[in-house]
């Protein structure tokens, strides 16, 4: 009970600071997931995400995504996915497959991601996206894991263009077997459009795992 209780504070100093120093032009992205262990290879998943921006205060969009997850070897995985997502002007579907390959040196881990997802955006054409993810992470004491993870966007449908660039900085912090907390900075910047957005933010994360 008194690391849930830590827990806890720790995510309401997170969400004062998220507030403090979200600026006009940046945003908060808070999201809670959870995680059903239903044997040694599988996992199921629900995550619900609300994104912010502008002072904070400025709703941008939510998400509900349901995902699964199977560990074929012990570096290589395979998943699927699909989200809801619910914007100001309109609403979303999105389809996704991943692949991950994950390897560690010691206490470092690297990860890969390979991403391709279909989203369906009202009365315009599905937009096709292949997203490649490499993320280094660090054991460290007292439960915490420093990371580092960089992202490249490339839109193959309707046309064929990069589109999108995502540099991330963060800590994970396992507050009990059950539970993790995670606290993230990502630049986010547009590329091959005409009024390309740049986008500072901050985000607040928690994950609780279970077993079946």
């Amino acid at each position: 009970m008194r690391e849930l209780l830590r827990g806890l504070a720790f995510g309401v100093v997170l969400a004062a600071a998220s507030r403090a120093s979200a600026e006009p032009g940046r945003g908060v992205w808070m999201s809670a997931e959870g995680q059903l262990v239903v044997e040694k290879r599988l996992r199921l998943g629900v995550e619900q995400q609300l994104r912010l921006e502008g002072p904070a205060t400025d709703f941008d969009q939510t998400f509900t995504e349901l995902s699964a997850s199977y560990r074929l070897t012990s570096f290589l995985s395979l998943g699927a996915g699909y989200r809801f997502i619910v914007r100001a002007d309109e609403q979303r579907h999105r389809g996704m497959a991943d692949a991950s390959l994950e390897h560690a040196f010691g206490p470092i881990e690297l990860q890969y991601r390979l991403r391709g997802q279909i989203t369906t955006r009202g009365d315009m054409e599905p937009q096709t996206v292949i997203r490649n993810r490499l993320s280094a992470s660090v054991d460290a004491p007292y439960r915490l894991a420093p990371f580092a993870a960089g992202e490249v966007h490339h839109v193959v449908a309707p046309a064929s263009e990069l589109r999108e660039l995502r540099g991330y900085l963060g800590v994970d912090w396992g507050v009990s077997k059950a539970i993790r907390l995670e606290v993230f900075y990502l630049y986010q910047r547009e590329v091959n459009v005409n009024q390309p957005e740049r986008n500072h933010i901050l985000g607040l994360g928690m994950r609780y795992r279970a077993r079946a």
